[in-house]
């Protein structure tokens, strides 16, 4: 199956490279690449309260790392819930982790391999960029989301405001998780 999907994420990335450049002078090359431990050096370990108003913790690196919520371990990175504490009440809310790109992106092709992710009960799965400018007003363009064990894989534009890339197509983007 990893076979199969590398496969076609390949094949994905040539037909979006050669779509591109056909039909406009810009080409594309590899820029970046997280893979492993990357992604621990590549992304900022965000703590603030959820703009949402979940019931989460957000856990900075060192903490995620050391209750085994987060490691790399050779090109796999891993982001794991933490299913075995009761949150106590009063508690800001499930430890939970959240991470954003330390780079913008004006124009991209992302690819991830994602080997799973998880669905159930009160979890949010989600990978998205959003404009830096601002968010939520500046938007966010969903690639995938699971709420709870509901999956929506497929991209949702979600335009709230003036400053969105649709609205502003140079406008750079940050990736989160």
């Amino acid at each position: 199956m990893g076979l199969l999907r590398s496969t076609l994420l390949a094949s994905l990335l040539l037909s979006l490279s050669s779509s591109v450049t056909a039909g406009s002078a810009d080409t594309y090359h590899l820029q970046d690449t997280y893979i492993g431990s990357g992604f621990l050096s590549g992304f900022n370990w965000e703590t603030f309260d959820d703009p949402s108003g979940g019931y989460v913790n957000y856990l900075d690196q060192g903490t995620a790392l050391q209750r085994n919520l987060t490691y790399a371990s050779g090109n796999k990175f891993i982001v794991r819930a933490d299913d075995t504490n009761v949150v106590p009440s009063g508690a800001r809310g499930r430890d939970s982790i959240r991470i954003t790109s330390h780079k913008a992106y004006t124009d991209s092709i992302i690819i991830l391999d994602l080997a799973h992710m998880p669905g159930g009960c009160g979890q949010w799965s989600a990978f998205w960029s959003y404009s830096p400018n601002d968010w939520p007003n500046g938007g966010e363009v969903d690639m995938i989301e699971i709420a709870t064990s509901t999956q929506t894989t497929t991209p949702a534009a979600k335009p709230t405001g003036p400053q969105t890339p649709s609205a502003n197509p140079s406008t750079p983007t940050k990736a989160a998780t």
